[in-house]
């Protein structure tokens, strides 16, 4: 699955899929736990 990094504000921004989203049980205004890790961008729910 690919997508597009977009610009909101100075900062940027990727889309998470619905599915994604409901599967690591994330939801608008709860936080999460973002990271790097080898090169790649971690994102953990915060339950």
């Amino acid at each position: 699955m690919s997508d597009i990094i977009t610009r909101t504000g100075n900062s940027l921004a990727v889309r998470i899929p619905k599915k994604i989203a409901d599967y690591l049980k994330l939801v608008e205004d709860k936080e999460a736990y973002i990271h790097p890790h080898d090169h790649k961008l971690i994102i953990e729910s915060r339950e």
